[in-house]
């Protein structure tokens, strides 16, 4: 591909003093596929697009004759210069045009709304081992013999299957849950399999207990076989093999493996029955419907493989009045398809659009296999197109009677936005935030507060001990703070792939988190050990309580560390979020969802070090009032700080309490009673 060509126009006339220059530039643009990008007096994007003939497309926006719509009379009004990236093929210019409008964004393109990386259901190859066939004990050892699902934001080739992505992650979540007893997949980390015992997911039949060596490396991976083969739609091939393996196990006399067997047939028969079979043709399709109203753009995209529905799914498009709606369905189609792992042979449209076999050739060259749109005119296919397009009209009625978002959809559009306004490169997972409290520098504590999507999961949060500042240093502390955190992080991030969860909370790892002291309720500090989950876990943002000075001290750290997390400071007075190496801070709208959810974060970070600070204090100022009773010495205060806890309740015992408690005699016990 080669570099783009054109001039900057930062430094340009209005278009009215430019018509030569733009008429030059025409004559100079190729007559072969490229991408063309329209810009303003300003130099910013107005307008991305491709073209078989670059030069041929850009003539006729600049015809005198032409008879343009109001949008692209809009459009035409405001363009000072373009610049044109030259391509090899159609498929290639299309590629580059959905890259460029996600990275530009521009106000005439239409564009999806969810910018965001959908979730994919990723199946790793599992890697046979010879040791392990030889000897199941070892199993423990190899956790890539028997690997589990994982969710991934991006579809990437290293060998293992992709499924989605999936526009509602709370569908594909669903989707686990439902199918985990049929295919039996673990989802414990690596860490928890190389214990080598089964958690409570194997005796409730959800896990075959690979990590104990219980299921042989071919038996799981066919379940993942299988399980991809569902996820597929391809329903038929698993009955048929377990139903051969049924009757091979009961002409074995072998009926208990065999009513195993049939059970997961009878499973899996359920499963499929959640779906509908719509057409006798067994094959793959997508049909596309489209509903439009003045406030708002949706499409609907029924998943049909082998011959029955596999899903549905809704997507909001920006819109413009301008713009048909075949113009909406073809744009969204080169967006959509351009990140999806599995396309269809056959994708079906209401009405035609331009230039349909640019899109056919540019799909195949993504999917490996031939790709054709069709506009059904008749028969069940016909019928289907109808079923989707009115989907699409329900669908977007729901969003105008209901215009207002759900707490859930606000938040998840506010984390978007976050993201953004804090230029962070990943979304926003999981956001911890810090703070310190201290009494003129005694009995000082750092907070780190953990939310997982936006909400405050009070499990995860951690306190650290300061231990190595003196005085009320909040840089130094911060320091500190951010040093010991580090250290529990693994030196890799696995950037992409997000754990399966367990909602039933029995895969091993909410086994160890639930015996592991809550740190509200027992005061487990962040010393935990190298097995805190909490600790071991890559934020997306780190929050800082504080201004540039605490900023630049904690990033200090993050360098010393080698390690590229984002980070940001907090400044209460005028909400200023400062970012490292930017003078100016970022501003968030007052009543902006994403300022309320920092907020949230930084109170409760303050929160939680000031409670526990002051339960802190509250022990130190007891140990030095008994410091100075005579007769009470190391051993004599513990026993009394361990029964009693407070020193009223240590005045309200009686000395034959006292006595008993301390193990001493009783006249004793009355000389430190009458001390205190």
């Amino acid at each position: 591909m080669a570099e783009v060509s054109g001039t900057s126009s930062q430094a340009l006339k209005p278009l009215v003093t430019r018509q030569e220059d733009l008429r030059a530039k025409l004559r100079q643009a190729p007559t072969h596929p490229g991408v063309y990008i329209m810009k303003d007096a300003s130099d910013t994007v107005l307008y991305v697009g491709k073209a078989r003939n670059a030069r041929q497309r850009l003539r006729s926006y600049f015809a005198p004759s032409a008879k343009h719509g109001l949008r692209i009379a809009q459009l035409v009004a405001q363009i000072v210069t373009f610049d044109i990236v030259p391509c090899t093929t159609e498929s290639e210019a299309l590629v580059l045009e959905n890259l460029l409008i996600k990275q530009y964004a521009p106000r005439f393109n239409v564009r999806l709304k969810d910018d965001k990386s959908y979730l994919f259901l990723k199946l790793p190859h599992p890697v046979p081992h010879r040791e392990v066939k030889e000897d199941p004990s070892t199993a423990r050892s190899y956790p890539d013999a028997f690997p589990r699902p994982v969710y991934a934001r991006k579809a990437v080739h290293d060998g293992s299957a992709y499924f989605g992505p999936y526009p509602d992650s709370g569908a594909l979540k669903s989707t686990i849950r439902y199918v985990r007893p049929t295919f039996n997949f673990r989802t414990c980390s690596d860490e928890v399999f190389r214990q080598g015992r089964v958690c409570l997911d194997y005796h409730i039949k959800r896990c075959q207990g690979p990590c104990a060596g219980l299921v042989t490396q071919d038996a799981y991976a066919s379940s993942l076989e299988e399980l991809g083969n569902f996820l597929s739609g391809k329903v038929h091939p698993i009955l048929r093999k377990l139903r051969h393996q049924m009757e091979e196990e009961a002409s074995n006399l072998h009926f208990e493996r065999a009513a195993v067997l049939r059970d997961r047939m009878d499973r899996i028969v359920r499963l499929q029955q959640r779906q509908h079979v719509i057409t006798v043709h067994r094959g793959d399709h997508d049909c596309i419907g489209i509903a439009r109203t003045s406030e708002a753009c949706v499409l609907a995209v029924m998943n049909v493989r082998d011959g029955a529905v596999a899903g549905v799914d809704w997507f909001d498009m920006t819109d413009d009045a301008d713009w048909t709606d075949a113009d909406v369905i073809r744009s969204f189609i080169g967006q959509h398809y351009e990140g999806t792992v599995e396309i269809p042979k056959h994708i079906m449209i209401p009405f035609p659009i331009e230039e349909p076999e640019e899109l056919d050739e540019a799909l195949t060259s993504y999917a490996g296999h031939r790709v054709a749109i069709h506009v059904p005119l008749r028969g069940q296919f016909r019928e289907l197109s109808s079923k989707v397009m009115e989907m699409a009209h329900v669908a977007i009625s729901q969003r105008v009677l209901s215009p207002k978002q759900s707490g859930a959809e606000r938040l998840e559009a506010a984390l978007v936005r976050l993201q953004h306004a804090l230029h962070v490169p990943s979304p926003l997972h999981r956001i911890e935030c810090y703070d310190i409290s201290n009494t003129m520098g005694t009995n000082s504590v750092g907070s780190m507060v953990v939310f997982i999507d936006g909400k405050a999961v009070h499990s995860l949060y951690r306190i650290f001990s300061i231990k190595t500042v003196e005085g009320p240093n909040d840089f130094a502390s911060h320091q500190e703070v951010m040093e010991r955190r580090l250290q529990h992080l693994p030196w890799k991030r696995d950037e992409e792939n997000l754990p399966l969860e367990d909602p039933e909370g029995s895969n091993g790892e909410r086994e160890e988190e639930q015996r592991r002291p809550h740190p509200s309720r027992s005061g487990a500090y962040a010393e935990g050990g190298k097995e805190d989950a909490s600790l071991a876990e890559w934020p997306d943002l780190i929050i800082i309580d504080g201004g540039k000075g605490q900023l630049s001290a904690v990033m200090e750290v993050m360098r010393a560390s080698g390690r590229n997390i984002p980070v940001v400071g907090l400044a209460k007075r005028f909400e200023e979020i400062f970012l490292p190496g930017k003078s100016a801070p970022v501003m968030l709208p007052r009543d902006s969802e994403e300022l309320f959810l920092v907020q949230r974060l930084r109170d409760e970070a303050h929160r939680f070090a000031i409670t526990r600070h002051r339960a802190k204090r509250g022990k130190a100022s007891v140990r030095s009032l008994l410091d100075d009773v005579k007769g009470i010495g190391p051993a004599r205060k513990e026993r009394l700080l361990t029964q009693y806890g407070t020193i009223e309740r240590i005045r309200a015992a009686t000395a034959a309490e006292l006595a008993e408690v301390l193990g001493c005699p009783l006249d004793t016990a009355r000389a430190i009673r009458e001390q205190l």
